[in-house]
């Protein structure tokens, strides 16, 4: 597959790479309306954000990216530098028709976090948190151990948003 990025859902504008570092964003993936993971750091020109490193990536774990292609959810993009506070994605970001190729600021934060949550059907305050992992910071809340999973309520998956957004200005 070719690069290829999208509209920022904010400003309109693409969301430019160059394939080994990219503009600061944010991607939701949603599913049936609902935000069930988010990342964020530079974009790589193929659907994800680089790692701190610029060297690996972040993976969609919830929906895979094949599932993605199938319709199975859909990407919202928006710039970090776009992004207002408590912003609500919803819909899919649009094509860019020239693959996010161009010009950009090349001096972007490198700190990148993926958070990965499910609304729970029958308590929709609640949201199921796998792990929140920034290769820089090494922030890692997993009930103590990586990888079993636990249910954070809607305050700690702000807190945990809030980490993003520090990250971001931080780097």
């Amino acid at each position: 597959m070719g690069c290829f990025s999208y509209l920022c859902s904010c400003c309109g504008e693409p969301i430019r790479s160059d394939s080994y570092s990219g503009e600061r964003c944010t991607l939701y993936s949603i599913k049936n309306g609902v935000v069930i993971e988010s990342m964020t750091g530079q974009y790589n020109s193929y659907g994800q954000v680089f790692k701190s490193d610029l060297e690996e990536v972040h993976d969609w774990e919830v929906v895979d990216w094949d599932g993605i292609c199938m319709g199975e959810s859909v990407i919202h993009a928006v710039h970090e530098k776009c992004k207002p506070k408590n912003y609500k994605p919803f819909g899919e970001s649009e094509g860019d028709d020239n693959q996010g190729w161009g010009d950009y600021d090349k001096d972007q934060p490198t700190g990148s976090c993926h958070l990965l949550y499910e609304l729970e059907p029958e308590e929709d305050e609640e949201y199921e948190i796998f792990w929140i992992e920034d290769t820089t910071y090494e922030i890692h809340k997993c009930n103590g151990v990586c990888g079993e999973s636990y249910v954070a309520t809607t305050k700690e998956l702000e807190i945990a948003e809030k980490i993003v957004e520090l990250l971001s200005k931080e780097s």
